[in-house]
C-alpha cells in the first residue's frame, strides 16, 4: 500500500502512516492513547470504582496476604538500612525477628504515625538521621525513662 504524508493531530509534524487512518505520529500514539484512557476513565469513574470494590471483597484473602507481606518486605528494608541491629543492645535481625524490632524516632515531634514506615518519606527521616533502629524493650525502656 501506498501511503500519502500526513499532518499529526497532537504535535502538527508531518509522518507516513502504516495505516489508512492513523492521526497520531509514532510519537504521539502512546500519550494520545493515554489521554483517551484518562478521558473514558474520568467518565466512568464510579464504575471503575465500584468494580474494583467487587474485585477487593471477593479477593479479601489475597490483598491480606500480599499486604502483610509487602509490609515485611518494606520493614526489613528499613532494618538493614539502619544497620540491622539495636542501638543499645546491639541484638542482630536473622532471619524470623524482624518483628522484634521497632523504629524509634529521636525528636518525638517528626513522628506522623505508628506505621510510619509505610509512607515515602520515611526513608529520608531515616538518611537524615531523625529515626535509630532499637529491639521493643530497648524501645520500651526509653519511653518509659522519659
Amino acid at each position: 500500500m501506498n501511503f500519502k504524508l500526513k499532518v499529526c493531530y497532537r504535535c502538527g509534524t508531518e509522518f507516513l502512516p502504516t495505516s489508512g487512518n492513523q492521526k497520531y505520529c509514532q510519537t504521539c500514539i502512546p500519550i494520545a492513547d493515554k489521554e483517551r484512557k484518562r478521558k473514558y476513565y474520568l467518565k466512568n469513574k464510579e464504575k471503575y470504582i465500584e468494580q474494583h470494590k467487587k474485585y477487593r471483597k471477593s479477593h479479601k484473602k489475597d490483598y491480606i496476604r500480599y499486604s502483610r507481606e509487602w509490609n515485611q518486605k518494606l520493614k526489613i528494608k528499613y532494618i538493614k538500612i539502619l544497620g540491622g541491629k539495636c542501638n543499645n543492645c546491639n541484638i542482630s535481625l536473622d532471619r524470623n525477628n524482624a518483628c522484634i524490632f521497632d523504629f524509634h524516632h529521636i525528636n518525638n515531634e517528626d513522628k506522623e504515625s505508628a506505621h510510619e514506615y509505610r509512607t515515602k518519606d520515611f526513608e529520608t527521616k531515616i538518611k537524615e538521621g531523625k529515626i535509630e533502629l532499637l529491639c521493643s524493650n530497648c524501645h520500651r525502656l526509653v519511653h518509659h525513662s522519659n
